[in-house]
């Protein structure tokens, strides 16, 4: 669908949704209508609620949802580096130079989505599901939250979503397998567009904190807060896309209780798993396994922890380690917001501050990643299991 001035993209249910999907769905378009617009989120257009079939108008983000945007890029940079293929070589000409992802993209999706988030939390709204799959990505370089699935409003300051039950989604992967590219020799010209520097993964990671910032700021949580949820569009604009369980949050502070429903476990934090209670702060947690998802390209969070001992793993002091490529302050953002308290982990606009700082000192010789095949998060890419 077109309109006069931009694409958009029209979000429907299938025929044979029952009524608790529609009002899921209503659900949904009601929250995004009171979000208002934010230059981080994916913002609803126009919608149809008067009658069936209901349909959903939101902006069009051209390279689709992070996760699969860092997934297609990591298969391809392993393969080059299996074959031989020296992408971070500056005289290297045989390649589209716009394509390449640095650190400094990545800290800038993180940025970004950070606003986002930020901005749910200034709204009251848990998020619940913060991760790569729930960010898209817009011209390659802008993250904006999508997915407000399990987006949920808290009330009052200090309250919490608290689920009722459901099936909850601990390990997932897009949809469909990630592309396979084929060489033959090291001669052949390669398409630089899938190779992904990180100077783009930290400007991805800085453009989604934006949009956080802006969730936060509108009182909102948005409770699934993934690179499978924010869109990506000409390959460099990363926006937050499916608010389903984005809710508001009436006061400052409040949390969100989920009454039910599929809840992200892998993302969520120790206090939401233990109560499903969701807070700005919860979806700050989130935010940290974002982070995770684009500095390993998409990679599989906790791969060899159990859906049913991911509780006890967090609660007893784990995190995950530091990945690949990953730098020292990078890093000390995503234990700042594991941190076990909710009350010590950072603000969303604290975050951003401190990607875009990351951000501006990233140097063109620090700009390339080099991958080990052989890390568990790049390798293991599962569905997602429910509880």
């Amino acid at each position: 669908m077109r309109t006069e001035n931009c694409d958009v993209a029209v979000k429907m249910l299938p025929e044979y949704a029952d009524d608790l999907s529609k009002s899921e769905f209503l659900r949904e378009i009601a929250l995004m209508k009171n979000l208002g617009y934010h230059e981080r989120l994916v913002n609803m257009l126009a919608c149809v609620t008067e009658s069936e079939p209901y349909c959903l108008v939101v902006e069009y983000c051209s390279d689709g949802d992070l996760l699969r945007f860092l997934r297609d890029r990591c298969e391809y940079m392993l393969r080059l580096d299996k074959i031989g293929i020296d992408y971070t070589n500056p005289e290297e000409s045989s390649y589209d130079v716009d394509m390449v992802i640095t650190l400094k993209q990545l800290l800038m999706f993180a940025v970004q989505i950070s606003y986002g988030l930020d901005y749910l939390a200034q709204k009251k709204y848990v998020h619940r599901d913060v991760a790569a799959r729930n960010v898209l990505v817009h011209d390659k370089n802008y993250a904006k939250i999508g997915d407000f699935g399990l987006c949920r409003f808290v009330y009052a300051e200090g309250a919490n979503y608290v689920s009722q039950g459901g099936r909850l989604p601990i390990k997932w992967m897009s949809p469909e397998a990630i592309r396979d590219y084929e060489f033959t020799t090291k001669s052949d010209v390669y398409d630089m567009d899938m190779v992904i520097t990180l100077k783009q993964l930290l400007m991805f990671a800085v453009q989604i904190s934006y949009g956080l910032d802006y969730l936060a700021q509108k009182k909102y949580v948005h409770r699934d807060v993934a690179a499978r949820n924010v869109l990506v569009h000409d390959k460099n604009y990363a926006k937050i896309g499916d608010f389903g369980l984005c809710r508001f949050v009436y006061a400052e502070g409040a949390n969100y209780v989920s009454q039910g429903g599929r809840l992200p476990i892998k993302w969520m934090s120790p206090e939401a798993i233990r109560d499903y209670e969701f807070t700005t702060k919860s979806d700050v947690w989130s935010f940290g396994v974002l982070m995770f998802e684009i500095i390993t390209l998409g990679g599989t969070p906790y791969p060899c922890v159990q859906p049913d001992d991911m509780y006890a793993y967090l609660d007893a002091g784990n995190r995950m380690e530091q990945p690949d490529n990953c730098p020292n302050d990078y890093y000390n953002v995503m234990m700042q917001c594991w941190n076990s308290d909710p009350n010590s982990r950072p603000e969303f606009s604290t975050i951003r501050q401190k990607l875009a700082s990351q951000l501006e000192e990233v140097t063109d010789e620090y700009s390339y990643l080099k991958l080990d095949s052989q890390k568990d998060y790049y390798n293991v890419r599962t569905a997602i299991d429910t509880l």
